[in-house]
């Protein structure tokens, strides 16, 4: 009985640890076309002669990526304690 619930926990484990391998790949997968996206959108701005609006673009995007940092680094701590 006790083996059972040993390798019924080990196989959870393994499924656990794949399922979060395969969400940080995903992650990097769009925030990589995010970025690209948001650089080809700066660069249109920048080609059509808008720059404040290319700069509004670039300056939200930057605040937005470090508020998502933030926001799971203090995700991270609180389940740390």
């Amino acid at each position: 009985m006790a083996e059972s619930e040993m390798q019924h926990r080990h196989k959870q484990e393994e499924v656990l640890l794949r399922n979060c391998v395969r969400v940080t790949y995903v992650s990097i997968f769009f925030s990589v076309v995010s970025v690209l996206c948001l650089s080809g959108l700066v660069g249109f701005a920048l080609y059509i002669g808008a720059s404040g609006a290319a700069i509004g673009v670039a300056i939200g995007a930057i605040a937005s990526v470090a508020g998502i940092f933030m926001y799971a680094k203090t995700n991270q701590a609180k389940k740390g304690e």
